[in-house]
């Protein structure tokens, strides 16, 4: 059997890439929208999530030596079967969705229209 690769029968070449490895750094907000079940059929009854009051904390403490932001929890009621939301831009938010299962019709409508 033809030998492809080095030490390798069989396989291809290792290939190597070019291109230099990049951090992605999201630098503004964006939107999200959560559906609850694959055809919309659970009931999202509220949201509880992470909340940080700090305008200025963009990142992690070792990348800006910043203290640690004071994060409080809010919550919010939905009542359907989306949520919809903003991400503020360089940092984590922990949501929790307090769901009614199988109280919807299934459908493939969406919350655009």
């Amino acid at each position: 059997m033809p030998r492809a690769g080095p030490g390798r029968t069989g396989l291809p070449a290792p290939r190597t890439s070019a291109q230099p490895k990049t951090r992605r750094c999201i630098s503004q907000a964006r939107s999200l929208i959560a559906q609850t079940g694959a055809f919309a059929e659970h009931t999202i009854r509220s949201v509880e999530h992470t909340v940080c009051a700090d305008p200025s904390w963009t990142g992690d403490l070792y990348d800006y030596g910043h203290t640690p932001p004071t994060v409080t929890v809010a919550s919010a009621t939905v009542d359907g079967p989306w949520l919809r939301g903003e991400l503020p831009r360089s940092t984590t938010i922990r949501l929790t969705l307090r769901l009614d299962p199988c109280t919807r019709v299934p459908s493939y409508r969406t919350p655009f229209g």
